[in-house]
């Protein structure tokens, strides 16, 4: 008799499982019986238990011989705490030395099974077949048949089978039996139960996860805010713009489609994941894509909250409002496409068996774990972003003669959901991926267009497509780069660890993620520098540590803080490029110091200078041009490592060229001191 164990879900979930395909039972068994047939067939139409039986009864050993094997099956009766403390199980365990007989009966459904309603009552819940145990043995049999309500606990208690598992091999229902078979057992029925009675076998939960997230994308992207809506010389009747309150709900509208879409998405994916939780070693990241989705449905009621705050301004801006809307429905869409293919990887294995895929799949994943652990960190971040974008229309536009003014706004808001940082971050990593347009067509296809735009999405978009490998990175990831030898040295210095890391990690993501990716661009320039050297280099011309740094040197302090910092930034000086001649320096003292200063370097006096000194190589590049330097220094040096490929100054701030570092420890004479008004020129030469 069949059953429809699918009444036990609600009609979403009934829907889902129709579709999803596990293993097939008489596949399993499918070589064993082949065997048996085959040796059936050499003896004739009795089976080999028949036949064993006849040579055994005729020995003078009679039942009692090695070979007999009784064919009755037994059946006891059996209860079990259910795991939740609400009541007990009832079984019924059935055991014979025939395993072939007992693989029958768990292959019927039992009327028995049907009539469970869970509850302790004489019904019977589930029935365990045991082969009994033999001194001749490959492997005994051990089946479990549970009725809908038993299977139906599986689904709603996912430690249901192990639990269950755990209080039969404490019931020591059969020696052989460990607790592990038990729950292999579980197991096993669970998906070949359900594949004998949810009807005809349709798509494996691989090709199910495919379906669904390809359905949801089109349709996602089937809420895109058509041109006619919001351009007015189309000169549509669809245009939506001439009532700026009526246009805008239709936009809000659209987004709360989007959301119910992806809350659909999000319960169908619980129950595939709760299905398949035992063909999943480590169903980790569907889990995480779970609670992501559930994150990303509450951040599009925050922009939903946004726009309906928002105030008419012309219809340009509406067109610009829809233009944040269609950004932002794209990069959702497109976040989607990278979750279902790596969920679509995670459910068929496939990235097991092609290792390009793989590695492809993998560096997806990394970038799609850096946003979400960004999203979920600052779950508002992208809804503060548009938050801004609504306030900044007028500075958001970028010219674009070929197009109306209604486009060029639309794009303005378009691109300004491409420029935020974790989605650009994001995007970067997708277009790293040589075949990036094969797995994710539609989002690499948007990409493409936004970035051939002239908005600040393009500017940003090429300077990281340019930079290298690292775009928004976390303090893990800044750990690693910097490395142990620098960290410790700023360690030695007083600084806190945390406090290291979250400078660097602001620096390179506040300035367009040049820090790390220019690092790796320089160590191959540099062959002969080392990481720890570069890194050094570049983090000394910053604002965090020179200041101490050198302070601590001229006064001949803190010797056992500055030893290693020192020695490393000296290390990597000898191997920059060098200059012989003029430099200048160019300084601010106060006037309660200067008398030493100017004490310090009389005509004719050799000074020593213990610190790490900063010059340039012309009077534009050490500031001589502030209004706020009063003594100038004229330096003929010798041998001076040029810095100015790792100098922030002039890699970030524009700053003109070059800069010079110079080694600490060198003597100067004084060859010439001039006072020009209030300011001083000294002359010194590099002894």
């Amino acid at each position: 008799m069949t059953t429809n164990f699918l009444e036990e879900f609600d009609q979403e979930s009934q829907e889902l499982l129709k579709e999803i395909q596990f293993l097939d039972f008489d596949k399993v068994f499918q070589k064993q019986q082949l065997k048996e047939n085959l040796f059936e067939n050499a003896i004739g139409n009795k089976s080999f238990e028949e036949r064993s039986n006849e040579r055994a009864l005729k020995s003078r050993f009679g039942e009692n011989s090695l070979f007999y094997r009784d064919q009755g099956v037994q059946s006891t009766f059996h209860t079990m705490d259910k795991p939740n403390n609400s009541g007990l199980w009832r079984y019924k365990v059935e055991s014979s030395s025939n395993a072939s007989t007992l693989i029958d009966e768990y292959k019927r459904y039992d009327a028995i099974l049907e009539q469970s309603e869970g509850k302790f009552d004489e019904k019977v819940d589930f029935i365990i077949f045991i082969e009994k145990d033999y001194n001749v043995s490959f492997g005994n049999v051990l089946l479990i048949k549970m009725s809908n309500k038993m299977i139906n606990e599986t689904f709603l208690n996912k430690d249901f089978i192990i639990a269950c598992s755990k209080q039969l091999y404490e019931q020591n229902i059969e020696a052989f039996a460990k607790a592990i078979d038990f729950e292999n057992a579980f197991k096993l029925e669970v998906e070949y139960r359900l594949s004998k009675n949810s009807g005809i076998i349709k798509s494996t939960p691989s090709e199910i996860i495919s379906s669904i997230s390809d359905q949801l994308s089109q349709k996602i992207r089937g809420l895109k805010i058509d041109r006619e809506n919001w351009d007015p010389t189309l000169r549509s009747d669809r245009y939506k713009g001439e009532s700026f309150e009526n246009g805008i709900n239709d936009a809000i509208n659209n987004l709360h489609l989007v959301k119910y879409e992806i809350t659909d998405y999000r319960k169908k994916l619980q129950v595939i994941n709760t299905v398949s939780y035992s063909i999943l070693e480590k169903p980790i990241f569907a889990n995480t894509s779970i609670v992501f989705l559930q994150a990303l449905e509450r951040g599009i009621e925050k922009t939903i909250e946004l726009l309906s705050k928002a105030r008419e301004k012309g219809k340009a801006s509406f067109a610009f409002l829809c233009g944040i809307v269609d950004g932002l429905i794209e990069f959702i869409c497109g976040l989607l496409d990278i979750v279902f293919l790596i969920l679509e990887l995670i459910f068929s294995n496939a990235s097991k068996t092609d290792a390009e895929l793989e590695l492809d799949y993998l560096q997806l994943r990394e970038g799609l774990e850096e946003f979400i652990e960004a999203y979920l960190k600052y779950p508002d971040i992208i809804s503060k972003e548009i938050e801004k974008m609504i306030n900044a229309y007028e500075q958001a536009r970028f010219k674009d003669p070929n197009l109306t003014i209604y486009e060029v706004a639309h794009n303005s808001g378009e691109d300004l959901v491409f420029a935020i940082d974790v989605v650009i971050s994001l995007i970067v990593i997708v277009k790293s991926i040589a075949k990036s347009g094969q797995y994710l067509p539609k989002f690499t296809e948007w990409i493409d267009d936004v970035a051939k735009r002239g908005g600040k999405g393009r500017e940003k978009y090429n300077v990281l497509v340019k930079s290298g490998r690292f775009a928004r990175v976390t303090q893990e990831v800044m750990k690693e780069e910097l490395g142990k030898d620098f960290i410790n040295a700023l360690k030695k210095m007083g600084n806190k660890e945390d406090d290291i890391l979250e400078y660097f990690v602001k620096y390179h993501n506040e300035n367009d993620f040049r820090f790390l990716n220019e690092i790796d661009q320089l160590l191959v320039k540099y062959s002969s520098l080392s990481k720890t050297e570069a890194v050094t280099l570049w983090g000394y011309t910053t604002n965090y540590f020179y200041w101490d740094l050198n302070s601590w040197l001229r006064q001949g302090i803190n010797a056992h803080k500055t030893k290693e910092i020192a020695e490393i930034l000296t290390q990597a000086l000898a191997k920059m490029p060098k200059y012989n001649g003029i430099a200048f320096r160019a300084l601010e003292i106060r006037p309660d110091v200067l008398g030493n200063f100017l004490k310090l370097h009389e005509l004719g006096k050799v000074v020593k200078y213990e610190d790490f000194v900063s010059c340039g190589s012309n009077t534009k590049a050490a500031f001589f041009n502030k209004p706020d330097k009063n003594v100038f220094l004229r330096i003929e040096v010798k041998n001076a490592p040029i810095i100015s490929d790792f100098a922030d100054g002039i890699k970030i701030r524009g700053y003109d060229k070059e800069e010079l570092l110079l080694f600490r420890g060198n003597n100067f004479e004084i060859r010439s001191v001039e006072k020009i008004e209030d300011n001083y020129l000294i002359t010194i030469i590099q002894k």
